[in-house]
């Protein structure tokens, strides 16, 4: 997943408008299963809007954030695992962290740095 940039009024709109969409597909494609959604949102909860955006998304999914889940500080990443447990598969974040991966050279590999979460799996009733 990779919502739209920028600090516009415009670019809200435009991130409300792809969580809508997202929310839809989940609701049509993933009812009641296990889902993870991955990805850099550019939702600033610090933003008000891109706040309320993010709390709707997952109040309308289930889905839970994982650093959160894990008792970690997400200190404002607009990247995010975002986890949901469904019918017949427990989903459980074990643990949450930030990565700190360099080439050869010393240098970041992205201007992003990347994030992992273990997760402990389980089949649960149907």
């Amino acid at each position: 997943t990779h919502l739209d940039a920028g600090g516009s009024a415009r670019d809200a709109a435009a991130r409300a408008s792809q969580v809508a969409q997202l929310t839809s597909a989940i609701h049509i494609r993933s009812r009641g299963r296990a889902l993870l959604v991955l990805g850099d949102t550019n939702l600033k909860a610090s933003r008000e809007r891109d706040g309320r955006t993010l709390a709707r998304f997952q109040r309308a999914t289930g889905l839970s954030c994982a650093c959160r889940v894990a008792r970690q500080r997400c200190c404002g990443r607009i990247d995010r695992i975002l986890v949901r447990s469904g019918a017949g598969l427990d989903l459980e974040v074990r643990r949450w962290q930030v990565d700190e991966w360099r080439d050869a050279q010393g240098q970041p590999l992205s201007d992003h740095a990347p994030l992992r979460a273990t997760l402990r799996w389980r089949r649960g009733p149907l």
